[in-house]
């Protein structure tokens, strides 16, 4: 139900993604805490990775993991890292309907919910859920939404069929799949990776705001709008807060500011795109880093290519140094 069938070891970019949605519900826990009486809830997958992030992060909140395929919740149950971590057989549908009780079951008063979505042929089902989940939330809690963002899942590209006409289809198919939502019609020319990715953060902004209609006297702050390649499919990740209209004055949101990828507006969408590096070639890298990294002479000091040619070499090792922070470690591992 989360993503796809790809290992989780090369999702480089969703492991960053990860990270950083975690960063961001840090900036929040002085003034909302993420505690025991806080629930997180996601689509966990197969391994529960984010659940370990976030358990990590903020040891005290009570997890919560669907899954409505049964064949993964089995072996959900069987990878489950921990004993509280409470793992359901249920879809997302399920889980609105039902989100105040569940919410009352765990003895929880908040909640960060990531609707990690990945089949394309459901974009407006997925809009409609998340303007419902959200006139259920309150003061505090987050909404992460995560979409496919892949313009071939429109219409695939064709050696036969020229790009502009390949995109004035997409168009017509991405028009009849979520028109409701689309408050300023896009042109043909916005259905690149790009422009998919931009129309489909308004798409989840606007469902967002309007689930807001019955949330009187709160505003919806974006926190992190990332759009990244997941190995076979870009996807693009909407996480929000719903926050007191003075929340630009609180300490909280000062805090926010000095993050580098904090969103603060509805265009403030960045693109991950992490190179695939071995661990020696990433040893080699750190090696050549000083306290001020200039990326072009860091390129010319590496002994081994990075990329397909210089300008793509520059962007990848950007990114690289951007973060390598929280780039993966992903190792073999013998269980006894």
């Amino acid at each position: 139900m989360a993503g796809s069938s790809v290992p989780y070891q090369l999702r480089i970019n969703k492991h960053v993604d990860r990270i950083l949605f975690s960063e961001a519900l840090g900036f929040l826990d002085q003034r909302w805490p993420r505690d025991a009486g806080h629930l997180y809830v996601s689509m966990g997958g197969l391994t529960l990775q984010d659940h370990r992030v976030i358990h990590g992060r903020f040891p005290h909140s009570h997890l919560m993991s669907i899954e409505e395929d049964e064949t993964t919740h089995s072996r959900q149950l069987f990878n489950c890292p921990y004993g509280f971590i409470t793992c359901k057989h249920m879809t997302s549908a399920q889980l609105i309907a039902d989100f105040e009780a569940i919410l009352e079951a765990v003895e929880c008063r908040a909640a960060t919910v990531w609707l990690d979505y990945a089949a394309a042929n459901q974009r407006l089902l997925q809009l409609r859920e998340t303007e419902t989940l959200v006139g259920k939330l309150a003061v505090g809690d987050i909404i992460r939404v995560t979409m496919n963002a892949n313009p071939s899942t429109l219409v695939p590209a064709r050696d036969d069929k020229a790009d502009v006409v390949v995109q004035r289809e997409r168009l017509e198919v991405l028009s009849g799949q979520i028109d409701d939502y689309i408050t300023t019609p896009p042109s043909a020319g916005a259905m690149t990776s790009a422009g998919l990715a931009r129309v489909l953060v308004g798409a989840i902004r606007t469902a967002m705001l309007r689930g807001m209609d019955a949330n009187l006297g709160l505003t919806l702050h974006p926190l992190l709008l990332l759009r990244y390649n997941d190995l076979m499919h870009q996807m693009v990740t909407v996480t929000a807060a719903l926050v007191p209209k003075t929340f630009t004055r609180m300490r909280v949101y000062r805090r926010l500011k000095t993050w580098p990828y904090f969103a603060n507006t509805w265009g403030g969408l960045r693109e991950l795109s992490l190179p695939d590096l071995t661990a020696r070639e990433r040893m080699c890298i750190d090696q050549h880093f000083l306290q001020r990294i200039d990326v072009g002479d860091l390129l010319n000091a590496l002994p081994f290519p990075i990329g397909r040619n210089k300008r793509n070499s520059l962007a990848l090792l950007s990114a690289y140094v951007d973060h390598y922070r929280v780039y993966p470690d992903f190792m073999r591992v013998l269980v006894t």
